[in-house]
């Protein structure tokens, strides 16, 4: 059984994280060498992308240490609703039953690469279990598609390359407003 393409007319999006340094420092406790340290603190942009066009459609900044699957249903939302939504790719930081059933509502098919041990226990969300078939059947198909997750690393190289890697603001809601100010830029 192959694949189904995404239906005509829908766009395929990419979503992934990347992070920006900053000119703070956290303190935290070595456990191993039982001292302070200091180590260098910096925030996380959570982006959803088109891959034929090159805009982002949604994004968010995080503290650097936050989680990259719990941004998933905060980013969808901030999509225009006109837009139709066919694959979704994404890496294995946004592997999630909830996530796949958040997809799958909006009418678009998830391909998220899979880790090792996942199970097809669907636990509540039916969406779950159609794409671990979807991976297991047609393997290459299925790479193949998950492949075009790269193009959102494209778009962070050219945003850091083109706008620099590091935020110079000091104060947290204004090194969200840089970050979100290169995005739009």
């Amino acid at each position: 059984m192959a694949i189904p393409e995404a239906k005509k007319g829908r766009r395929t999006i990419a979503t992934d994280a990347t992070g920006f340094g900053t000119k703070c420092y956290r303190q935290w406790q070595s456990v191993r060498t039982k001292g302070k340290k200091k180590k260098k603190d910096f925030v996380k942009l959570h982006a959803i992308v088109d891959d034929k066009v090159p805009v982002f459609l949604s994004a968010i900044v995080t503290k650097g240490y936050y989680a990259d699957s719990p941004q998933f249903e905060k980013l969808m939302k901030q999509i225009d609703p006109s837009i139709e939504i066919g694959d979704v790719c994404g890496d294995p930081a946004y592997l999630s039953r909830a996530n796949v059933q958040i997809v799958e509502e909006e009418g678009g098919q998830a391909i998220i690469k899979l880790k090792n041990g996942i199970t097809l226990k669907a636990k509540g969300y039916p969406a779950w279990p159609k794409m671990i078939k979807l991976a297991k059947e047609n393997p290459k198909e299925y790479e193949k598609r998950y492949h075009r997750h790269s193009v959102i690393e494209g778009y962070f190289n050219d945003l850091k390359t083109r706008l620099g890697n590091k935020i110079r603001a000091r104060r947290r809601h204004n090194q969200n407003i840089e970050l979100l100010s290169k995005v739009i830029a």
